[in-house]
């Protein structure tokens, strides 16, 4: 499944659309401790974090709530929501030194 999948899911302000094609890739090639904790496509949960961190970044959206978006695109995950969100926060850390922003969690 790629980028143009009718299936993909990105709002309409994505940092993805303001980066070159390599960082994307760079960034979503990026392995996380704990990734391993997703079920399913390893690079979707990925792609749903970078896609939204503009809102993270502005403190629209919290962890918890990012966890739920990405359950609701069917990535499960088989551990607590408090252990899930250590891979994404090491993730949306790795994406903000990568785009220059500096982030708090």
């Amino acid at each position: 499944m790629g980028l143009d999948s009718d299936r993909e899911w990105k709002p309409k302000s994505s940092i993805t659309s303001r980066l070159p094609n390599w960082r994307v890739e760079e960034i979503l090639n990026h392995y996380v401790n704990g990734e391993a904790y997703f079920i399913g496509d390893q690079r979707k949960w990925k792609e749903i974090v970078l896609n939204e961190f503009e809102l993270i970044y502005h403190n629209k959206i919290s962890i918890p709530q990012l966890l739920h978006k990405i359950k609701g695109q069917g990535i499960e995950y088989k551990q607590p929501e408090k252990i899930m969100s250590y891979p994404i926060k090491k993730y949306i850390q790795f994406i903000s030194k990568k785009v220059k922003k500096d982030i708090r969690l």
